[in-house]
């Protein structure tokens, strides 16, 4: 009786490549909190200062400085922390600190998304800024990872990481990621506060920046990724000093340029 076969990928970005034993765990993408400032650029004049706080359920919640005039940016910044730190709806949304001409506001809610503005700043010296998004970065399938910044949290690789912070390479294993005829469809990230399989024993494929050699020494990207390339992503050389030799881990198989390759890693 015939067989009707169809050809699969020899390589898919993310698999398990061979049937050996594997060590693998399971971190979070962390989720980050936004942060923001609100600088006082100048001495007040007599009025109400007020900023507002726009949360993701469209709810507002303000607080004001009603100013005699003449008050310092420090006496503005210090008189908002006070007014915040008096008013028990700020209690379980953010954390103010004063750094003068900056009120700082910290906000604790994972993911969530906050607007700020001034809808009264009698001579305009209120400005705001963001620090940093709610949220995060994706981390994509094949990459290596390092400790966030709590246990069981990982994060991709920074200018300041070393081998030592190398905690394996994301694979497709107990999380689910979706495919399609055995490629890849745009659900080929680990989303921030998602759970993320980590490889820290086996072999499994990646994406190399550019040609490696069988049984070649790997690097992982640190910083300055160019097109097309991600931070934890692999390659062969140091590339000027952006990416860092990854100890117990070897290509085992080879490439003539940008493509997938399998990765040996042994990092218990």
């Amino acid at each position: 009786m015939p067989q009707l076969n169809y050809t699969h990928r020899a390589l898919m970005l993310g698999q398990i490549a061979t049937t050996e034993t594997y060590d693998a765990d399971s971190y979070i993408n962390e989720l980050l909190a936004q942060e923001s400032e609100v600088t006082v650029g100048g001495a007040a004049i007599a009025g109400t200062y007020t900023i507002q706080i726009d949360g993701p359920d469209a709810n507002s919640i303000t607080v004001d400085f009603v100013a005699a005039g003449g008050e310092a940016p420090a006496a503005v910044v210090a008189g908002f922390l006070a007014a915040v730190q008096a008013d028990p709806d700020f209690t379980n949304l953010l954390v103010a600190t004063d750094a003068s001409p900056i009120l700082e506001l910290d906000f604790i809610h994972p993911g969530q998304v906050y607007v700020i503005s001034f809808p009264s700043d009698p001579n305009g010296i209120l400005s705001g800024a963001l620090i940093q998004a709610a949220g995060g970065t994706n981390i994509h399938l094949g990459v290596g990872v390092v400790p966030g910044s709590a246990a069981q949290l990982a994060v991709a690789p920074g200018a300041a990481t070393v081998d030592a912070d190398f905690l394996g390479i994301t694979f497709m294993g107990t999380v689910e990621i979706m495919v399609n005829d055995g490629l890849s469809t745009s659900l080929d990230v680990f989303a921030p506060g998602c759970s993320v399989s980590v490889m820290s024993e086996g072999t499994t494929v990646v994406g190399v920046e550019d040609a490696v050699a069988f049984n070649g020494p790997v690097f992982m990207r640190t910083q300055n990724p160019g097109p097309g390339q991600h931070l934890g992503g692999f390659r062969s050389d140091a590339d000027g000093g952006n990416a860092i030799a990854i100890a117990g881990a070897r290509f085992r198989s080879a490439t003539t340029g940008v493509g997938l390759a399998q990765i040996k890693v042994n990092r218990p």
